[in-house]
């Protein structure tokens, strides 16, 4: 049996077991079966704890996945089968099964898997492990669906989670085993976000937006709209905003604070072709994440 855990790093083990049939048992003590998908020769199926106490050892449910002739495959730790499942996701040809999981805490964590399903089962990550879930949409109309989710890479850095900025991300599949950051080629999908927090930042340049910062500046109220900006790959209008509606001293600071932790996050990426423009007015960036540096 191949089993993975799908709680804050996948674990991979192999142990060596029988090849399961289709009424297999299910994988631990007291599970019940929730969902059951076939996909080509292969049967997923999502199993949930019929003892509620049973939850925390295994998570919200376990998927397992059969296919004559070959060792199951179990993930602990999942939510829910996606509904996109047997259809193909990544444009490679083979259906896709795809899920989420959840490690149960209060926000973190959650994160997305693809198996793609030819003659070899391979796993996809779609996402890092974080506050964040998501869901798949074809945004250009090219049959191969983006993943969206959001990125709380500033959860807690300058306010409670409560008011710290998650803005949207865009994701798309490289052809390579991977998703990457494509935000900055649907800037169309933050109009509507960059709309609400212009109001927000506007509010904070007034002296009326609610204080949720940890040092008692509007960072939390300025920053949503210098995000939207900044991930729909709109770089000069993002420091415009700053200037314009973040009026405290440390505001170079906080100009260098976001660029350091825009470069730990894996779902930012610099918009082709801006890495001279982005060096020259804001120093130098060569470790960020920015093409071909």
């Amino acid at each position: 049996m191949k089993k993975t855990r799908c709680y804050l790093v996948v674990l991979l083990a192999l142990v060596a077991v029988p090849a399961f049939s289709a009424d297999q048992a299910p994988p631990y003590p007291s599970f019940v079966l929730e969902r059951e998908v076939a996909i080509g020769s292969y049967t997923a199926r999502l199993w949930v704890p019929f003892d509620p106490e049973t939850t925390w050892e295994y998570g919200h449910g376990v998927l397992t996945l059969d296919r004559p002739g070959a060792e199951r495959i179990t993930v602990d730790w999942v939510f829910a089968i996606d509904a996109l499942s047997g259809t193909d996701v990544t444009g490679e040809g083979n259906p896709d099964l795809i899920f989420e999981c959840y490690s149960g805490g209060a926000h973190c964590c959650f994160a997305t898997f693809v198996y793609d399903l030819g003659e070899e089962v391979r796993e996809i990550q779609v996402t890092p492990e974080s506050n964040c879930s998501g869901a798949f949409q074809d945004l250009d109309g090219d049959g191969v669906p983006e993943f969206l989710t959001c990125d709380d890479t500033f959860a807690y850095r300058y306010c409670p989670y409560a008011g710290s900025p998650a803005v949207e991300v865009v994701l798309r599949y490289d052809g390579d085993g991977r998703y990457v950051p494509a935000s900055a080629k649907f800037p169309a999908s933050y109009e509507g976000e960059i709309a609400a927090h212009t109001a927000l930042a506007e509010a904070a340049a007034r002296g009326e937006a609610e204080d949720w910062g940890w040092d008692g500046t509007p960072k939390c109220a300025v920053l949503p709209l210098v995000l939207d900006y900044l991930y729909s790959g709109r770089t000069v209008e993002a420091w415009a905003a700053l200037d314009r509606y973040y009026l405290c001293p440390d505001k170079a600071a906080f100009r260098a604070d976001i660029l350091a932790a825009l470069k730990g996050s894996p779902l930012f990426a610099w918009p082709e072709g801006t890495a001279a423009l982005v060096e020259g007015s804001y120093g130098s960036l060569a470790e960020a994440h920015l093409p071909g540096l």
